[in-house]
């Protein structure tokens, strides 16, 4: 993760952000899933400003959900993001993820509430989103993938459940020397 500019969101506030591999709101927020990153207050709040930016993205394109990558069962990955937060300069900022949005409600209940609300959004403007398969796994302003794929199923369920951060902390409390480690690690790079 490496410093970048700040995003300049549409009441022209600047956001301050870092750079990740794609700019995407998986590499950011899909670590949610396993550790309470928002125990650390230099996470929390790199959260809280990539929510943001994600957030003001989509509204800005009017995508669905956001930019976020998505891995292909070909070992493809399709890699959208956020361009001045990308490392990548080839990304693509034409479709949003459902999954991605719903990761990041792993943040705060706030969060939550919000990606929910964004969800439930997507469902009345899109019904036919909602299929026996689950939800696609990107979509564009006005068009909607065909392909469900099984690791963003997943994530998208374990993100609207939540606690799944919960079952990392009570294993690494089964070993008190591990789990100092692991805060002072995350600690130090929280910093």
């Amino acid at each position: 993760v490496k410093a970048a500019e700040g995003y300049t969101d549409l009441n022209g506030s600047v956001i301050e952000n870092v750079r990740s591999p794609y700019g995407s709101a998986t590499d950011f927020f899909l670590p949610l899933l396993y550790v309470n990153e928002t125990d650390f207050v230099g996470f929390r709040t790199l959260l809280d400003n990539h929510f943001a930016t994600q957030a003001d993205f989509a509204t800005r394109y009017n995508l669905p959900g956001f930019a976020s990558t998505t891995n292909l069962s070909n070992g493809n990955t399709l890699r959208y993001g956020i361009p001045n937060l990308s490392e990548s300069s080839n990304v693509s900022t034409d479709a949003g993820s459902l999954t991605g949005l719903a990761l990041g409600g792993l943040i705060s209940t706030e969060h939550y509430y919000y990606s929910l609300n964004w969800l439930e959004q997507m469902k009345q403007r899109f019904p036919s989103l909602f299929g026996s398969l689950g939800f696609p796994s990107r979509l564009d302003a006005g068009n909607f993938s065909k392909e469900v794929y099984g690791f963003d199923a997943a994530v998208l369920a374990l993100s609207l459940m939540g606690g799944s951060a919960d079952s990392f902390d009570a294993y690494l409390a089964t070993n008190p020397d591990l789990d100092l480690a692991f805060k002072r690690l995350y600690d130090q790079r929280s910093k």
